[in-house]
């Protein structure tokens, strides 16, 4: 009976194991697009930024002095929430700068498949750095949506 006890355990924790270095694996495979999907994401975020705080500019500046308080408080909290999606933005720009920029130690490739591809010792970065990668990511993505639903609210 521990036999079989054993031999359990053993198959278990050689599945999660075989488990594990797949998603590695998978990881690993897609980091170049994974990157480039980043970058692409901290792009628009920041356009969307910028383009709602100069919405929030011209808006405050058209109003009169004595505006109504709701609309201050809405004021606030959406620069609240633009700080926040800044600060985010900016620590994933400073990984991805770390990804993409050239090294010296790397030859400079003229050919697209080169430049589009990540060097192994990019990848490890790429691995160690993913679980704050994730963690800004919630952050963008929580802020972009409590923006969206302040719009709606302020908007019915």
């Amino acid at each position: 009976m521990e036999l079989v006890a054993a031999a359990v355990g053993v198959v278990d924790i050689t599945a999660r194991a075989s488990s594990k270095a797949w998603e590695l694996c998978g990881i690993w495979k897609d980091a170049p697009r994974d990157i480039f999907q980043l970058r692409d994401e901290i792009d628009r975020s920041a356009t969307f930024f910028l383009a709602l705080h100069d919405g929030l500019v011209r808006r405050s500046k058209s109003r009169p002095d004595c505006q109504d308080l709701a609309a201050a408080d809405a004021d606030i909290e959406f620069q609240s929430l633009l700080v926040e999606g800044c600060d985010a933005i900016e620590g994933l720009q400073k990984i991805i700068d770390d990804l993409i920029a050239p090294c010296q130690e790397e030859p400079a490739s003229t050919t697209p498949a080169a430049k589009l591809s990540i060097p192994k010792r990019r990848k490890f970065v790429w691995l160690r750095r993913l679980k704050e990668v994730k963690k800004l990511k919630n952050t963008l993505n929580h802020v972009t949506s409590q923006i969206g639903f302040r719009v709606a609210f302020l908007n019915l």
